[in-house]
């Protein structure tokens, strides 16, 4: 072969290569998805099968008989690969990515590249026995010979390798799964599964690193999958307590504490039981639900909520807990615009009959659509408003000390129209519909009043030009108006109901 027929020769693979490269980029273009490959590979093999048909029947590149045969079975063995490559496309559109997925089975990636290298060793065995002539067996007894090399001087890798196969067969996980694995010396590791490979599993822990663990090791321990049969896990929290707290009032709070926590799956119930008692102490068991993969961060929210609701309702002691007279309530109510328009005495009388609580994050004190007839004032700290919107949870405000919200279920019985929770250490009190209808039945003149601070309140933000004055004075009458007589109607509807 000269030196031009092997620049020509090199000149035709380039060819090859521009209009393979060309066809991927217009597929692209043109074809989406899982089927893009599967057109690339359908044309790679008629663009061979072309090339050889043509080469079949005569048509020369080069007028040298040597050098063009060379050509021929270089691109026999082309069309061969093509064939291949073709096949493996064809299983994974056909079968991998369609047949098996419909009936919600799978095939790891693992294991599509060990069938592919299956293929590929086909393919060339193919190639020695069409193309050169020549017998297969060699190429069979060769792999052998290097398995049987491979097999005494690289064990430890070969036997993660096939372990690794074994769990893919076994199909214990499959990737996205949360799993633990009991490893070495009783040390538990827990994580989402990120990858199987020819060695290694990778978690993804929750502390946001990559763990890989040997193949052989994950397939000689114990693994939990926590996310089979259904993504939603039980967690089991063991909390020691006085033995002289009433159970019953402590199964309570424990349930109340796990419904107010984010993390927990609320479509199943809780659970709390009392399950030792020994000397002054009793032993509770809360079984809550989650999809959540950080089970620390999720015992944490549930503790925290667990220790305010106990000591909201006396069954823990804080000796650094502030009290609160009922005069100091008092002045702070008289400080509140909303209640600007009471006497001092319906002022005492609303301060006696108030609660005062003390909150802690991440308590969730009104959830979004909540039937609620209570109205809180921040005496200090602070809380945040979330509200939900096509499966999204949005901060939407901010309330800091001396504001207050849920009004408007107070006076009107609307749902609440946002969730509020506790963002900073919180003292609130809570002010219900009992201590506002004895106000309303001696002073019903005091609904028209309070109106009109809520809507002030509501309209205090909005920019008036003169041109709207006029207009804007009605639309607040309008409103105040409107106001009254949802109150009205929502405090006889509860009279009626008594």
């Amino acid at each position: 072969m000269t030196v031009t027929e092997l620049l020509d020769t090199f000149l035709l693979l380039a060819l090859l290569l521009f209009c393979i490269w060309g066809l991927n980029y217009f597929l692209n273009k043109l074809v989406f998805g899982p089927s893009n490959r599967l057109f690339l590979a359908l044309s790679i093999f008629i663009l061979m099968s072309g090339i050889i048909f043509l080469m079949y029947h005569g048509v020369r590149y080069i007028d040298d008989p040597t050098t063009n045969y060379s050509i021929y079975i270089l691109f026999a063995c082309l069309w061969w690969f093509a064939a291949g490559y073709l096949l493996i496309q064809l299983l994974s559109f056909f079968i991998w990515s369609k047949f098996l997925l419909r009936d919600g089975a799978g095939i790891n990636k693992l294991l599509r590249d060990l069938l592919s290298l299956v293929i590929f060793i086909i393919t060339v065995a193919l190639i020695t026995h069409f193309v050169f002539n020549r017998s297969a067996v060699g190429i069979f007894v060769v792999l052998a010979v290097i398995t049987i090399i491979l097999g005494y001087s690289a064990q430890n890798v070969l036997r993660d390798i096939f372990s690794g196969i074994g769990l893919n067969l076994a199909n214990q996980f499959r990737e996205g799964d949360l799993i633990k694995v009991m490893g070495l010396l009783g040390v538990e590791s827990a994580g989402i599964v990120k990858d199987i490979n020819w060695r290694f599993v990778n978690l993804l822990t929750a502390d946001g690193n990559n763990l890989s663990i040997p193949n052989s090791i994950v397939a000689r321990q114990p693994i939990t999958n926590y996310s089979r049969p259904y993504p939603t896990r039980g967690i089991k929290i063991t909390l020691p307590l006085s033995a002289g707290l009433s159970p019953e009032r402590v199964k309570n709070v424990l349930i109340s504490s796990a419904l107010s926590a984010d993390k927990i799956a609320n479509h199943i119930s809780p659970k709390a039981r009392l399950i030792q008692s020994q000397g002054e102490i009793n032993t509770y068991q809360l079984t809550c639900y989650t999809k959540e993969t950080d089970e620390d961060a999720m015992t944490d929210e549930i503790l925290s909520i667990i220790w305010y609701q106990l000591k909201r309702n006396g069954l823990i002691e804080h000796t650094e807990e502030k009290k609160y007279t009922a005069t100091q309530i008092k002045q702070y109510l008289q400080k509140t615009d909303l209640f600007s328009v009471l006497t001092a005495e319906e002022v005492t009388a609303l301060a006696k009959n108030s609660v005062v609580g003390h909150y802690g994050p991440p308590e969730r004190i009104l959830e979004q659509g909540q039937k609620s007839t209570s109205l809180f004032l921040i005496m200090n700290g602070g809380v945040d408003a979330y509200i939900t919107s096509n499966n999204k949870i949005m901060k939407i405000a901010s309330f800091q000390e001396g504001e207050y919200f849920g009004e408007m279920s107070l006076l009107t019985g609307e749902p609440c129209n946002a969730r509020i929770v506790v963002s900073t250490e919180s003292t609130l009190i809570e002010i219900n519909h009992s201590s506002m209808m004895q106000l309303f039945n001696k002073r019903p003149e005091l609904m028209e009043k309070m109106s009109e601070v809520l809507v002030m309140q509501t309209m205090k933000n909005v920019e008036v030009s003169e041109d709207n004055e006029k207009l804007t004075i009605n639309s607040k009458k309008t409103k105040i108006a409107r106001m009254a007589y949802q109150i009205r109607s929502f405090f006889r509807k509860k009279v009626a109901q008594k």
